[in-house]
């Protein structure tokens, strides 16, 4: 047990690394979200959440963020329990799909949630630089969770740790 707590950490790290060097480019990285699907599916959905919520009051602490993406967490649990029993786990490149989908979800949270104004009723930011970084993201989240997932695994195969890609269906 103290062995998966010291391998939430490093995760922990890599994906806020990440989502920092994503973040200077100009996009914003699922991180948090990446590492409670990752949990999920490769353990159990108890340390799957408790990584997600670590991961992302980490990230909203560090990026001085002023809206939280918490409430999404509890609607990616249940799909990551439900990739876990019935995804195609065979292949990193794969996963690219969920990543894309928790980048476009993520992004569009806090595009339009740090940037809504109600009175007078609108929105900060420009439009063409909001979908900039909801496209962008997207393509982050898409490229980065596949390879997040290789490597991850291939350090959680040395450590002889579950790993997210199967490669047999039996």
């Amino acid at each position: 047990m103290l062995f998966r707590i010291c391998w939430l950490i490093v995760i922990l790290v890599i994906t806020l690394v990440a989502e920092l060097l994503c973040c200077r480019a100009g996009a914003l990285f699922a991180g948090p979200f990446f590492l409670c699907f990752y949990f999920v599916v490769t353990c159990n959905w108890q340390l799957g959440l408790a990584g997600g919520i670590i991961a992302c009051v980490v990230s909203e602490v560090v990026l001085s963020r002023s809206f939280t993406a918490l409430p999404l967490l509890a609607l990616l649990v249940p799909f990551a329990h439900m990739w876990r029993h019935n995804g195609d786990r065979r292949h990193a490149y794969i996963q690219a799909l969920p990543a894309a989908l928790f980048g476009l979800s993520y992004a569009t949270w806090f595009v339009v949630g740090e940037n809504i104004v109600l009175w007078p009723p609108g929105f900060r930011m420009a439009t063409g630089e909001s979908v900039w970084i909801i496209v962008l993201s997207t393509l982050c989240a898409a490229i980065g969770f596949p390879l997040m997932i290789v490597i991850l695994d291939g350090i959680a195969s040395l450590a002889k740790l579950p790993v997210f890609c199967r490669r047999s269906l039996g």
